[in-house]
Formats: structure tokens, sequence, C-alpha cells
């Protein structure tokens, strides 16, 4: 067979790739060559291949990166047109906090009112800049309450917020953001000092306690006058100044720019504005020109009505109305509009973008939901709020929350004052047939009509309510008052919002104690407010003099009084009362009478009885009038008596107690002193203390008190033990050890104050009712008969909630929590200060007195305290004053203690009279049991000094005083 031919170049090549040099041209020339060129040629370089070292390349397409503890970042489809480098680091918290990553500057920056919560998550990007992607991030796991966390993001130069979502069920944290931002972390928030804000209606001056509160105030609205078609501004710049606060106030004052003109919304002039943007240009000039020119703040807008087919128009206008503020150093706050929900999480905002507006502006004004069921937990206004922080900064928001009560007729709303809505509740007192005359002696019975018959309680929204019937129809009243207000403004203060601003709160006709609770709100405490609408009958004479008060129920409007034997002309009103009947509210009613001369009867002959004779069938006796059920009778042993609190039981001090012919003792025992480590308790002490007073036949009230330190791991004062069993497990141990010899135990005292129930948290009747439930059953277990003293609250004055809770209130409080079926008798401390015992609260106020609270007066204060009693359906139990007294300081000391000052009015004359008088009220009352007199002995057992001295019948030398001779020689 022939062989082919092959050609002579390729045998050329053959022998030069077969020959010695071709390895080396392959290694030192052929393969650099290729190395070098897949560097330096398209489509990667070698400049950018060295500078995306640790990134991750995304293209158009998507794509995304995870950190190891589930954070993703997220860029969609479509995000670039090209492609991105993108690296994701995260950097332990502990480490950058303390500086060790090599990030101090930028921890250091983290504001004061943030806590970092999660790792830092940290960016780079190389090339084009993503236009949207998502980040999410799970849940810290100490980051609790949710409700306060937020997503915060480094500039480069600060920290700054960026809106999210919260995934409830899935723990995570998402936001869609329009930039990758250079880090970002998860922070929980804290809450500033919170300010209040409330619009000055036209012509009215600011109130005093709107000048200590306020931090904002809202004038007059200036209206939006032109769209600036006809070349005119759009807005007056000749209105002058607004009063401006002067120097050491804390408020400023911001007008209100608001498209209305007498009333009505002018949309047409606002839409005009917002499709032109020469239009809003001009628009923005006017509003700075106003500003700059009359020196004001800032400004406040509150467009309404706005068309939701210009949302993109008027977020552009609000932009550039902040930018050229903030250029002059101005403020810009923006009310919108209520939103509507439409889902769980997702609300319909009309024509204001929430979250482009909230970046713009110094303050986000909100309206709060106006239905009350709202603010029930769990309810829409808590949905409201949440979605708010979560596109809103939240130390931007304020949020309205009107001071008027609300009239509601179906869907129809109208606000009414809250004295309106009192005046509602009245109706109109009606005298019986018409009669203006009647006879002395006869019983004038008035009743109050037309008014609703009760007000309803809503426990979810802490919210009351009446209806009433007119020829519009059923209206239902929700109330606004210190009680609503004060839960919404718990609720408020869950998510550490800037504050709020107050409709109507410098406008007439509020609830006074709006302003303590504002008051309160500002030191980030909310008390717990308590309100008894009640009816307070006042009878006056002629001369408007206050000849007798009563406290009756809302239910049962009728007031029965007897003519006097006086004649004259009276008058009979019916105020309704907000606080049990301590002090009147609007007035609800009044009626004017006539009482007559009495007519002389001539005195009949007498006629002769005929003897009566005796017949064979029985007589029927004539019917008599079915007598009233006997109220029940207080427990055994608990009625009226005579007491005195000792510092010492000893053969002088019981000699004392016989001279006086008073046979009840009461100690102070002070469970820290008595057991001092567990279950080591010291009874030799109590059991010499017990067989003195048995043998000198008294009996004992012990009033038990003041937990031991290794029951207790709070060390700042005085209050209640970590685990109420163990005061449970004294007293038990106490009343069955002295079963049959101490006849009564006082569970705690003066429980409304801070220095006896300090826990940290606020004063609570809740926390203390269930130590007196464990105590009650304790002792009743152990032993039957002995009687169980509900610890007194004490005339305090204050009722903050922190310091003291005023003591009806306390013990209303008290009884919504079970009181009437733990306690044998009421304990009570009503302190009569430097007024005398039968003065009262309403003849204070009548002289024009100051210092008129009813706290301050023994009489008007076991009159509140028993009416209480009753309005609980617990009238038959007794008040026991477990302490009660005056102080003065004649023969003891030169001058008050601090606190005491009122010691220096009285003398010990006034002392020894209204002891007595006091005495004989309480048995007169048939409310009253043991009355313990504060005190015997304390000036000579302690010294002069102590401010307790003061209120002995005792001298510090042992000499008695007026009051002493005075309790020994009174009947008893």
């Amino acid at each position: 067979m022939e062989k082919a031919l092959t050609p002579s170049w390729l045998r050329s090549l053959e022998a030069i790739l077969e020959g010695k040099w071709a390895g080396w041209i392959m290694v030192f020339v052929v393969i650099p060559a290729l190395l070098i060129a897949s560097l330096l040629l398209p489509p990667i370089g070698l400049a950018e291949r060295v500078l995306s070292a640790g990134h991750t390349t995304i293209t158009k397409a998507g794509g995304s990166l995870l950190d190891p503890d589930g954070t993703q970042l997220t860029v969609p489809p479509g995000a670039v047109v090209d492609r991105v480098q993108i690296q994701f680091t995260s950097v332990p918290r502990a480490d950058f906090l303390e500086g060790t990553a090599g990030d101090q500057i930028v921890a250091q920056a983290i504001p004061a009112n943030l806590e970092m919560k999660s790792p830092l998550y940290a960016f780079s990007v190389r090339g084009e800049m993503p236009k949207e992607v998502t980040l999410s991030i799970p849940v810290p796991n100490d980051a609790e309450p949710l409700a306060t966390v937020d997503l915060y993001a480094w500039t480069g130069r600060e920290w700054q917020w960026i809106p999210k979502m919260i995934f409830d069920e899935d723990d995570l944290l998402e936001t869609n953001l329009s930039f990758i931002p250079q880090a970002v972390a998860v922070m929980q928030t804290a809450p500033l000092v919170p300010s209040v804000s409330a619009p000055l209606p036209a012509g009215k001056t600011l109130p005093v306690e709107a000048r200590e509160l306020l931090v904002e105030v809202e004038a007059e609205a200036l209206p939006v006058q032109s769209d600036g078609m006809d070349g005119n501004s759009t807005v007056s710049v000749a209105v002058g100044l607004l009063e401006q606060p002067g120097e050491g106030t804390s408020y400023i004052v911001l007008p209100t720019m608001r498209n209305e003109m007498d009333g009505i919304v002018r949309r047409d002039l606002t839409n005009n504005i917002l499709v032109s943007e020469e239009l809003r240009r001009n628009h923005v000039a006017d509003i700075v020109e106003l500003v700059v020119q009359n020196l004001y703040p800032g400004v406040n807008l509150d467009y309404r009505g706005m068309d939701p087919g210009l949302r993109v128009q008027f977020t552009a206008f609000v932009t550039e109305l902040s930018q050229e503020l903030h250029a002059h150093h101005k403020l810009l706050a923006v009310t919108v509009q209520p939103p509507t929900q439409i889902a769980e999480d997702r609300w319909e905002t009309g024509a204001y973008d929430w979250q482009a507006i909230g970046q713009a502006v110094d303050s986000f004004k909100l309206p709060a939901i106006a239905r009350p069921d709202a603010y029930a937990p769990g309810g829409q206004m808590e949905a409201l709020l949440g979605y708010a922080v979560n596109t809103v900064d939240r130390y931007k928001i304020q949020v309205l929350l009107p001071s008027y009560s609300t009239d509601w007729v179906g869907d129809s709303v109208a606000p009414r004052s809250y004295a309106e809505t009192l005046q509602l509740l009245g109706g109109s007192l009606i005298l019986p047939e018409g009669r203006v005359t009647f006879a002395p002696g006869e019983l004038i019975t008035v009743q109050l009509s037309g008014g609703p018959s009760a007000v309803d309680f809503d426990g979810q929204s802490h919210s009351y309510s009446f209806t009433y019937t007119d020829e519009q129809g059923e209206h239902t009243v929700w109330l606004e008052n210190a009680t609503s207000m004060a839960h919404k403004l718990d609720l408020v203060s869950k998510y550490n919002l800037k504050g709020v601003s107050v409709p109507g709160l410098l406008a007439e006709g509020n609830d006074e104690q709006l302003w303590d609770v504002f008051q309160e709100y500002l030191s980030s405490v909310t008390p717990a407010v308590d309100t008894q609408f009640a009816i307070l009958w006042t009878v006056e004479s002629a001369v408007g003099a206050s000849l007798t008060q009563e406290v009756g129920s809302l239910s049962e409007p009728v007031f029965a009084w007897t003519a006097p034997l006086e004649s004259g002309e009276y008058s009979i009103s019916a105020a309704i009362s907000d606080d049990g009947g301590q002090t009147a509210g609007s007035e609800g009613g009044r009626v004017s009478f006539v009482v007559s001369e009495p007519t002389p009867t001539p005195t009949p002959p007498p006629a002769d009885t005929p003897t009566p004779r005796p017949s064979g069938g029985s007589t029927q006796p004539a019917p008599t009038a079915t007598p009233p059920p006997p109220s029940a009778p207080p427990p055994p042993g608990t009625g009226f008596n005579y007491g005195l609190q000792l510092a010492r039981v000893n053969g002088s001090t019981l000699g004392h107690m016989n001279n006086l012919g008073f046979p009840w003792i009461k100690l102070q025992i002070r469970w820290e002193h008595q057991e001092p480590s567990p279950g080591a308790i010291d009874w030799a002490t109590l059991d010499g203390v017990v067989s003195l007073a048995n043998g000198a036949g008294k009996k004992l009230l012990f009033s038990v008190v003041t937990t031991p330190h290794w029951a207790r791991a709070r060390t700042e004062g005085h209050g209640p033990p970590d685990d109420l069993a163990t005061y449970g497990n004294f007293v038990g141990a106490m009343a069955q050890r002295y079963c049959g010899r101490v006849q009564a135990i006082e569970v705690w005292n003066e429980q409304n104050l801070i220095t006896e129930w300090n826990t940290g948290r606020r004063i609570s009747a809740k926390e203390y009712m269930s130590l007196l439930k464990l105590a009650y059953n304790r002792i009743k277990a152990a032993c039957p008969g002995m009687i169980v003293v509900s610890g007194a609250p004490t005339p305090t004055g204050v009722s903050d909630g922190i310091v003291a809770i005023d003591d009806a209130q306390y013990l209303r409080e008290m009884y919504n929590n079970g009181l009437k079926n733990y306690c044998d008798a009421v304990g009570v401390h009503p302190s009569g200060f430097d007024k005398a015992p039968d003065d009262t609260s309403e003849s204070c106020r009548a002289r024009g007195d100051k210092r008129c609270h009813r706290s301050f007066f023994f009489l008007s204060t076991i009159r509140a305290y028993h009416n209480i009693m009753v309005q609980n359906g617990d009238g038959n139990k007794r008040l026991w004053a477990t302490e009660f007294g005056w102080a003065t300081i004649e023969n003891i000391a030169a001058s008050p203690n601090p606190g005491y000052e009122y010691a220096a009015t009285n003398s010990e004359a006034d002392q020894a009279e209204y002891l007595v008088r006091s005495m004989e009220i309480a048995k007169q009352s048939g409310y009253m049991g043991v009355m313990f007199i504060w005190n015997l002995d304390f000036a000579v057992d302690v010294g002069a000094w102590w401010e307790g001295s003061k209120f002995g019948i005792l001298r510090p030398d042992g000499t008695p005083r007026p009051a002493y001779h005075g309790l020994a020689s009174m009947p008893k």
C-alpha cells in the first residue's frame, strides 16, 4: 500500500515540537501569556478581581446573601441594570460595643436612648447601587417588648432610623430600602421625656397649669387664602405676631396652617396648588416668608380632605417645605388625617405618605381613634400605634388625644365638654306634686329626673358611658375624664413616642384632674384614677348656708328631708360628683320651697276612757306596718369602744389605761424584729406583753408591719415580702399562739404610702389585697374568733400612685379587689390636723377658707369611708380608727417638725376638746368601732424631738396633758 504524503511545513512543526526547546517554550512563554490574557482581557479584569475579593456578585437576575444567624439581604430581579458586588459581614454585639472590632467611633455614636440588641450587620458595595433591597433579621432573643424595637442604619456620620415591619409569628424584622446602608443594627428604644402640646382657642389666654405643663402651644389656625393663580400670596404675611413666651418658659408657640376658611375645607385651593409645580413653589415660599418675617419657630401644617390622587404631589410639597424651613432653622409639624385599616397590619393613609412625610418633618401628629372600644387590650389603637412606629420614627410621633367627651348617634359623633356630660347626667329636680310650700316636720321628697339612671364602666377601655334619647334617637355618650385619659396615656407610653397633643385641653369644661394626669405622664408615670359617680344632695337656707349634705347613688336619684320647725325659704340641689361625693361637680338641678309658720293646735280636753270588758270573741288588732328588716349586726366584738396606742406595756401604762377607763390597747408589732431569721420567732417578748395586758383585763390589737430583710430583696424603705406566704405564716403562727388572748390583728399599716409600701412599682391596692386575703385565711384557720382588721390607709393630700394614693380612692380599690369578704372591721386613720372634729369640708368651703379638702376633716373623712362601705354593700361592718388624734407642740417643743406645722396651731386645750368631741361623734355615728387614740406615752418613751410625741396625751416627763383628764372624765 502506498503511504500518504505529509506536507513539508507540517513535518517542520513536528520536528520543532519534538525537539529539546519545546518544553521550555511551553513553560516560560505560552502558559504565562495565556494567564496574563485571562486576567487582562474582558469580561473581568485584574483590578476588579482583586478589589472584589470577599464580595458576592449579584446580577440583574437578583440574588441574596445570608448570615449564619439567619439575617438575609435580598436584591430582587431588576434592582440592578448589570451587576453589583456586595460584601456582607456581621460583628458580634459584645465585640462591637467594646471596640475590639475596630469600630469604636461607630459604637460610641449610638444615642443614649438606644440599646443595641443585635450584631452589627455591615455591608460593602462595589459598582451599581441597587434601587431596591430587602433585609430580613431574626428578632434578638432579649429584644423585649417588641413594641419598642427599631432598626437603625449607620450613615457614616450618625445612626439613622429606618422603617421596618415585624412579623411576630416568624420572629422576624424586615425592611425594604432603596439603598444598601453601611451598617444596620436592631435597637431597643428607651422613653424620652414626653412632650404635651395643645391648641389654644382664639381669644383665650394660657392658664398657669398649662405654662408649667406644655412644651408646645398650637396657636389659632391661619388659612390658605388663595391658590396664587391670581398672583396674590397664598397666605397672609401681615397677620401680626403671635404672642411668644418670655424668657424662662419651656414652651413654644407654633401657628397652624390649615386649608379651611369659615369652617369650610378648601380642597380646591390646595388641589390647584399641588398640580402646578410653580404654584407649589410659590406656596412654599409664602409659608416660609410668613414664618421668618413673624419670627415664628416653625409651623404646624394641618391640610384636610386632600385628594389621594395627589399623594405624590403632596409629599413633594411637604418635602420641599421642610427643606426650606430647615434652611432657616425652623420646625415643621404635619398633622395627617385618620387612616383606614385594611388588614391586621396594613392601613390606607390616602394622600398622606407616612413614611416620606415622617422622614421630612420634625413632628408627625397622628389622630387617635375616636371609638373607645379601640383602646381595649389588643384593640385597634394598639394596631395603629404598631403600624405607626414601624413607618415613622417614633421620636417624631405625637398622638392627638382630645380631652372632650363624645356623643354618638349611630356613626355620627359630636364633641361635648366633660361639664356638659355631667349636666346631661343631672336632669332636673322635681318636688312632689309641684308644691312649693311645706309644713314644719313634713317629709319633703325630691327626685332627679330626665337624666340617665346609670353610668356604665367599660373595664377594657377604662371608659364611662351612658345613654339618653331625644328626637334624634338614642345617644351614647362616652365620657373623657382623668380615668379614661390615664388609660390612653398608659397605652401611648408603651411605645416611647415623642408625646401627645391634646385638642380641647385649653378649652373650658374639662375634668380638672386631667392636669394631674398629664403632669404624671411627664414623669413617665400614669396614675390609676378612680371615678365614682354619685349625687351630692345639699340643703341650703335662704342665705346660702349649707344645712346638710348627703351622698346618693345615681341609680336611686331620690332624696328625702324633714322640713325644720323654723319657717323660711330653703333650697335643695343635686350635684353630680365623680369622686364619690367628696366634691361637687356639675349642678344637676335645684328647687326652692318655703317652710310655713307652724299652726298652733289647741290641746283637746281629756276624754273618758271606758274600762274594757271581757268578750267572748277574739279581738282583731289593728294592722300595723311591717317594719323594715334590721341591718345585719357587725361581727362580734367590733362595736364602738375606747382604745389607745402604747409604746410600752408595763405597770405604769396599764395604770393609766385603768384611770382613763379604756379597755383596748394597740401595739405595733414589727415583724422584722420578731422574726430576724426564717422561723426564729422571738415569742418571749410578746408572751410577756400579752400576759401583762391579760392580767389587767385589757384587750389587744396587734398591728403587724415591716418585713425582715431575709424576706425582701428590696432594701429601700419598708414594703411587703417577696413571698406573701412568709407574712401569712407569721400572722398565722401569732393567731395560733395567742388565740383568745389577743383579740384582733391589723394586717399592715398605711399601705397607701410609699414609706410603708415601697416595692419599686406603683402603689397598688390590688397587691395589698393579695396580702390581706392570704393573711385573713391564715389567721382564721388558726383562730376563727380573732378579729381581722384591714390595714388602714391614711389621708395624704397626694395621689400620684408613686408617693401615695388618696385614702378614699385606695379604700374603693380595696373593695374593688374583694375587701368585703376578707376583714371583720375596716381599719382607717381619720386624722384631724388642725380642724375641729365636727367641722366639715363643706362648711370650710362655705366660709371661703383654704385647705378644704375632705382629708383634713375627721367628720368628712369618716363619712366618706362609710359611704364607700355602703356603696359596696358592706355597711354592716364597723370602721376601726386604728390611729387618730390631734398634735400640739404646747409644753413639749418650741416649733413643729417639718410637715407637721399644724401642730403649732393646736393648743393643749384644743387637743383635749377635739379628742373628747371626736369620741362622742364616733359613739353616736352607729358605724364607728374601736377608736384608738394616737398615742399615750411615746413622748415618755422616745422624747420630745419626734413628731409622734406631739400627739401623745402624756408629756415627756410623764405628766398628763389636759386631753388625758378630759378623756378620763368623759362619760363612757
